[in-house]
């Protein structure tokens, strides 16, 4: 886990606030290091970020012991190409992911105490992207120390995803934030199911599903980055070196890069500072 906690020079913040965190929950096979553009956003911003590299959801993993995870060979070549084995996997793999988080809310106060001193345990917000995003209305919506959630263009279709085809209902009426990127993997209809939610609010930009990571930062800027394919896979599942920087498609829409990550931060932390945080 990664704890972002550093804050604007000159102030000795810990001593004198407390501020809300978030907890942070990447996409399948994703690494906490490609949203480093959104969460350093949120630290300079007031929060404290942790973020979260799961077993078997992150590409990669190194846990304490020195002991590194990486997916399966069997995984790696069967989740792009079957859809069934690829939505089983998801199943199976929130029943770890969504325990980690409530890992972390139970044990909030002793990271507080060991790590942090300066958080306000009553200001969650819970926040993800793709899968982390299914991580984050899931449980998000069923947790009471849960205030608020944010689901970056979560997996959903019409499939089920951990029991059920679509978002939850949200009976407590907490506020969510939900970012679709329309240019791909969106439902017919799915906008206006959003709009049901209670407390929700939609941002839709006409951009990929890769846009909301550091990856579609580095391919506008680096010539030939994410081009990777199942040999690279391979590689790293061979030597289990990481994190791995898998291939994918990143399009803004005609935005420029530099434009897009400001508007993209901006609408998130801005979102975060209506609901009162």
């Amino acid at each position: 886990m990664l704890l972002l906690n550093w804050y604007k020079l000159g102030v000795d913040a810990f001593k004198t606030e407390k501020f809300p965190v978030v907890i942070f929950v990447p996409g399948m096979g994703e690494e906490r290091q490609k949203y480093t553009i959104l969460c350093e956003e949120l630290v300079s911003q007031g929060y404290v970020v942790l973020v979260l590299d799961q077993p078997y959801v992150a590409n990669f993993v190194k846990l304490s012991d020195g002991r590194r995870v990486v997916l399966t060979l069997k995984d790696v070549w069967e989740l792009p190409r079957d859809r069934d084995y690829r939505y089983q996997y998801y199943d199976d793999a929130m029943i770890g992911a969504i325990g980690d988080v409530v890992y972390i809310l139970d044990h909030l106060e002793e990271i507080n105490e060991k790590e942090l001193g300066g958080i306000c345990s009553g200001e969650v917000i819970l926040m993800g992207h793709s899968f982390g995003g299914n991580v984050a209305h899931t449980l998000g919506f069923r947790d009471e120390r849960i205030r608020a959630v944010v689901d970056i263009d979560s997996k959903i279709t019409e499939r089920k995803i951990f029991g059920r085809v679509g978002v939850p209902p949200n009976l407590e009426g907490k506020p969510v934030l939900f970012i679709r990127g329309m240019m791909q993997y969106q439902e017919e209809g799915v906008l206006d199911e959003l709009a049901k939610i209670s407390n929700s609010t939609i941002w839709a930009p006409d951009v990929q599903h890769s846009a909301f990571s550091d990856q579609a930062y580095f391919a506008n800027k680096i010539q030939d980055f994410g081009k990777q394919g199942f040999l690279s896979d391979f590689l790293n599942w061979f030597f289990k070196r990481g994190p791995h920087w898998a291939s994918f498609d990143t399009d803004l829409g005609g935005k420029e890069v530099d434009a897009w990550f400001a508007e993209y931060r901006d609408r998130v932390v801005g979102w975060l500072k209506e609901q009162g945080d």
